[in-house]
């Protein structure tokens, strides 16, 4: 079961912002119900790679027109704005065109010491240990970081950002 009355959108879990949905699924199938809510958020659910992989497995559908559904029409839910993560849009680009490209496009994340309340919940997020949290400075080791941005993501006082280079603003703002 799913309760979206409330949903978060944009840099979740602890960066996001909240959006009213009035919505609520329910199903024995998780892909399923992560399908309709890749299409509620504007994305298609086999573009999501745990979905992808899920489906590939077995693990549930995937494809929209083979699930039943019960209720108001989907289409009725559609967020045309829906704001996914700052970095969401660059694992839609195509491989062969990302390989070329990858060198151009950066972020990174980064601690602004100044907010941090130094509670050390990026350092034990972080899975490669690259994040050294002290009293007087905070610093990633961009050497060993492998940008999945948990850091970003766990932080309760929004003290780490994402950086982004020129490029990168420009194509995604």
């Amino acid at each position: 079961m799913l309760d979206g009355i409330v949903a978060m959108e944009g840099d979740g879990p602890s960066s996001g912002t909240t959006r009213k949905m009035e919505l609520v699924m329910a199903s024995a199938d998780a892909v399923a119900i992560d399908s309709c809510l890749a299409r509620i958020m504007g994305v298609e659910p086999l573009d999501i790679l745990v979905t992808k992989e899920a489906h590939a497995l077995g693990l549930g559908e995937a494809d929209l027109s083979k699930i039943e559904m019960a209720g108001d029409s989907i289409d009725g839910f559609v967020a045309k704005d829906f704001r996914l993560a700052q970095t969401t849009p660059l694992k839609f680009i195509p491989k062969g065109i990302a390989n070329s490209v990858a060198t151009l496009i950066k972020f990174k994340p980064y601690i602004n010491a100044a907010v941090c309340a130094r509670c050390n919940l990026c350092k034990i997020t972080c899975p490669v240990n690259c994040i050294s949290i002290e009293k007087d400075r905070c610093t990633i080791d961009y050497k060993k970081c492998v940008r999945c941005l948990c850091c970003h993501e766990v932080c309760p006082y929004r003290a780490i950002f994402i950086k982004r280079n020129i490029l990168t603003k420009l194509i995604w703002g």
